[in-house]
């Protein structure tokens, strides 16, 4: 190209800046075409080079791997890392060389110090080959446009102080501030959260969430801050999504919608969205939502989906979010899966546990939510209690769902729990379905007497070989149960039988007897 050329072509102007490259991103391991196999190991050759030391690597290179095997559970000791420098020093030798290079290194640190195994030394490899070490850029650096708006959001949000290397906790009270007078101060903490929400969304480790105790504290959110070169790092990179962070933001959730496979997918970027206080891509992904939802899906994914929509619509006024749009939706997933309960129950035991959880979701749902009407799940529930033919485990759940909403009484109970447990009903399917019926609100099963009175008859009418098969199925029934639920039915269990409470209490804790261990050497636990 001539100057003339060179001087004709269209000029437009932009911005550049520096970034801290680190030990990884100049590695191979990075995709790098030009990097370095090795950087902090060619450090240490570096230094020994300064210092005039040639022997100084393998010294270095071996205690630091044996001090990372060591805080991760690994046993190094010192006599292991002087017979690995010795026969790292045999290996350069036999292969024409008189120091060891990085090969010989590992080689003998795999002989002397992981058994011969390189899977036992691949992380320790990993860390001390390329090392942490990151570099710094100065202050008054060119910044990219999203370096800018990064900074000016920090000011505007009055979160520069926490620009630290320091590690520092943020309470955030979303509700509005009633004593200022201006209205960014009134929702001072509400835009913090948007604004760290979209940090996350893009990658960038500036901010992270903590979970809060208080469940039902919608309001309050704790996050912990900590400035690290990384974080600058992430940011220079989010600038070839988007010129701000907002921009940034929608482009990656606009590629995570067009990539969505299943509505749960799209749920979790209405999600992002919506903790991020982006409305607009919150309608967009609301659309697609509605499309897809015409279509073929599976219970847990409206599971998941319901579960994450209802918690918007519940406390979408915290967030400022319009939230009738997404009312539709979820009417409609929930009359599909009342549709879909009772066909999804005919299954085996490991897709059960699944849908366990999916039916409590959901119920949760309608729980919740006071636009749903219950009387048709409640109707699909009620036929999925009385089937015989469909999987047991899930009856006992909805007979356990029904109880707790007050639709069986206690003559309904013990006639259920009679027809179950009884001598005609295999005792994996009894105690399988009483597992079901174990699933929820242990306290309130364990203060019904109708309940174990039931279940002691029908322990009553097993014989030996049956009694065992019951107690293989019945112990995985209490395997959810506590400590003091499982002595609160031994109570009950020792009232029925004729004993008080604190007899009952003696047999349980007491030693086992010597006949009792004979028993127990003959019972086949191999089931269990």
């Amino acid at each position: 190209m001539s100057d003339k050329e060179y001087k004709g072509l269209e000029r437009r102007e932009s911005n550049i800046t520096l970034m801290p490259y680190s030990y990884y991103r100049l590695s191979k391991r990075t995709g790098y075409g030009a990097g370095n196999a090795a950087p902090a190991y060619y450090e240490l050759l570096w230094q020994g080079f300064l210092n005039g030391d040639i022997t100084l690597h393998e010294r270095k290179y071996l205690s630091s791997l044996a001090k990372y095997m060591r805080e991760h559970g690994g046993i190094v000791s010192s006599a292991q890392v002087i017979e690995a420098t010795r026969l790292a020093r045999e290996l350069a030798v036999i292969r024409g060389g008189s120091v060891p290079t990085l090969e010989d290194l590992k080689d003998a640190s795999i002989t002397c110090m992981g058994g011969g195994s390189f899977g036992e030394m691949a992380m320790g490899f990993a860390e001390t080959d390329i090392g942490k070490k990151i570099g710094s850029v100065p202050q008054d650096a060119m910044q990219t446009s999203i370096q800018s708006d990064f900074a000016t959001k920090l000011k505007q949000l009055k979160l520069e102080k926490y620009k630290e290397l320091v590690a520092t906790p943020l309470q955030l009270d979303l509700r509005e501030n009633l004593r200022v007078k201006s209205e960014e101060s009134a929702f001072l903490d509400l835009n913090r959260s948007f604004f760290l929400y979209r940090l996350v969304v893009l990658g960038i480790d500036f901010a992270k969430i903590k979970k809060s105790n208080q469940d039902n504290a919608t309001w309050a959110e704790n996050w912990i801050l900590q400035w690290t070169p990384e974080a600058e790092i992430q940011i220079v990179e989010s600038v070839l999504k988007g010129d701000t962070i907002v921009d940034a933001v929608a482009f990656v959730l606009s590629e995570k919608l067009s990539e969505a496979t299943k509505i749960s997918d799209i749920a979790e970027v209405i999600e992002a969205a919506f903790n991020c206080g982006l409305p607009k891509i919150v309608e967009g992904a609301k659309r697609s939502l509605d499309e897809m939802a015409n279509g073929a899906i599976a219970m847990c994914d409206i599971a998941d989906t319901v579960s994450k929509l209802s918690n918007m619509i519940s406390f979408g006024d915290i967030r400022k979010l319009d939230r009738e749009p997404l009312v539709p939706i979820v009417k409609r997933l929930c009359i599909r899966a009342s549709l879909m309960l009772v066909g999804e129950s005919a299954c085996d035991d490991i897709a059960a546990a699944t849908l366990a959880d999916d039916i409590q979701k959901i119920h949760s749902v309608f729980m919740m939510q006071d636009f749903l009407d219950e009387s048709f799940w409640f109707d699909k529930l009620i036929e999925l209690s009385n089937r015989d033919d469909l999987n047991t485990k899930i009856s006992g759940l909805a007979t356990a769902i029904l109880l707790d909403a007050g639709k069986i009484d206690e003559l309904t109970l013990r006639m259920e729990v009679s027809r179950r447990l009884s001598m005609g009903m295999p005792a994996e399917l009894g105690a399988n379905w009483f597992a079901g019926l174990s699933m929820r609100n242990h306290y309130a099963l364990i203060g019904r007497l109708t309940l174990w009175e039931s279940l002691s008859e029908y322990l009553d009418t097993l014989d030996e070989e049956e009694f065992r098969r019951s107690v293989v199925f019945l112990r995985r029934a209490f395997v959810e149960y506590s400590a003091k639920e499982k002595d609160m039915i031994a109570e009950n269990l020792g009232e029925i039988w004729g004993l008080n409470a604190q007899a009952v209490s003696e047999i349980i804790n007491s030693e086992i007897k010597e006949v009792d261990t004979e028993i127990l050497e003959d019972f086949d636990f191999g089931d269990f």
